[in-house]
């Protein structure tokens, strides 16, 4: 089996390269999986598109290719492009800026290589940081989120809007996925919730960081993640059939 790695990457040159080579150095020869990199660089402005090349032109053997887009369209629609390129049974979403460590890859897999679940999500424990007051404000838009899913869809998260999310390939692209930006994580947990797929949550390790530090996410993609929430709902869900 091979899991393909969808690496959505916006102005991240002084993390990629570091972070492609945890990618390489993960051991999933416990799980059985081989691995495919796919790297979507979204309009990145900085140095991110030359470190990634350099990296890859160093690293001939991996089965790994570079996506660039002219323009910068937002982290769904990145991991989007990936997707389509995705020829591993499993997938899973990971960042390029160090938060998350692709060490705790083989721990989230095992249920699906062995079929315990149809989905898993990394939870973070949301650590505080330096910046009291802006991990604050997030944890309070991550509680908001949780109560509109448990109250619509029945079904309580710790953390809805992990980046590590890992689910079957093709299960994956059944869900027709088309949120451009963060709110892509609202939408994939809501249209698996709607089809009756379990979620399974495991705990990860987790390193934040903060604007200052090149963090992309910001208060609109708050209300764009509720409104999300509330659309798959009401407007955009096919009943709890698995299809």
């Amino acid at each position: 089996m091979k899991l393909s790695i969808c690496i959505p990457v916006y102005n991240e040159a002084p993390t990629v390269a570091r972070l492609l080579k945890k990618v390489v150095a993960a051991d999933l020869r416990g799980v059985g999986l081989d691995k495919q990199i796919i790297i979507v660089d979204d309009g990145s402005t900085d140095a991110t598109t030359t470190q990634i090349r350099q990296f890859l032109t160093a690293h001939p053997d991996l089965d790994a290719q570079l996506i660039e887009l002219a323009a910068n369209h937002g982290k769904g629609y990145a991991v989007q492009q990936a997707l389509a390129q995705a020829t591993g049974e499993l997938c899973i979403i990971q960042d390029a800026d160090l938060e998350y460590d692709p060490a705790d890859w083989a721990v989230l897999l095992q249920p699906l290589v062995t079929g315990e679940a149809n989905a898993v999500f990394g939870s973070r424990g949301l650590p505080l940081g330096s910046d009291q007051k802006q991990r604050r404000l997030y944890q309070i838009g991550l509680t908001i989120a949780h109560l509109f899913i448990r109250v619509l869809y029945g079904h309580r998260f710790t953390d809805v809007a992990t980046c590590y999310k890992a689910l079957p390939t093709e299960l994956m692209r059944r869900l027709e996925l088309d949120r451009r930006r963060f709110d892509f994580d609202m939408e994939l947990a809501c249209k698996l919730l709607n089809r009756g797929f379990t979620i399974t949550e495991l705990p990860i390790s987790y390193r934040p960081r903060y604007k200052a530090d090149g963090k992309k996410i910001r208060y609109r993609d708050f209300f764009s993640s509720m409104w999300a929430i509330f659309y798959y709902r009401f407007f955009n869900q096919p009943g709890n059939a698995r299809r």
